[in-house]
């Protein structure tokens, strides 16, 4: 764990696990992890790892406003409540949405939940947009 102290980037916790760490998310004393092998790992308080999901492969996390995005493999979100750990899946609006694409970015702007996977329709989007502002 890192903390900014007088302008200098200081270590001030070495959490050991024994997976290799793709992200890292937090809220409050709650660490939340994903691994090289697309695990989903909580660490407490006591610095005790804990899988989550144990039969879904996780790409990516976000924590925002005491809830986790995650985002998996088999393009399906999950949130979770830190607080009561409570937790729902959040479904694509239609069958084809995604196209059973891994879901490899989460991102929370006002209110709204952002996705995006490896898929080519997003420089479509921005070579389209670009041409607007250009007129």
């Amino acid at each position: 764990m890192w903390q900014m102290l007088q302008r200098n980037l200081e270590c001030i916790e070495v959490l050991p696990t024994k997976e290799s760490i793709r992200s890292v998310g937090y809220w409050g004393e709650l660490v939340f992890a994903t691994t090289q092998s697309h695990k989903w790992k909580d660490i407490d308080v006591t610095r005790k790892a804990k899988d989550v999901f144990k039969n879904k492969r996780v790409k990516c996390i976000k924590v925002a406003h005491g809830k986790v995005y995650a985002g998996f493999m088999d393009s399906s979100i999950q949130e979770l409540m830190v607080i009561n750990n409570w937790q729902q899946e959040i479904k694509a609006p239609l069958k084809s949405w995604m196209q059973n694409k891994p879901i490899s970015s989460v991102s929370i702007y006002k209110d709204w939940l952002y996705c995006a996977s490896l898929i080519v329709e997003g420089s479509k989007m921005k070579v389209i947009k670009m041409k607007i502002m250009r007129y």
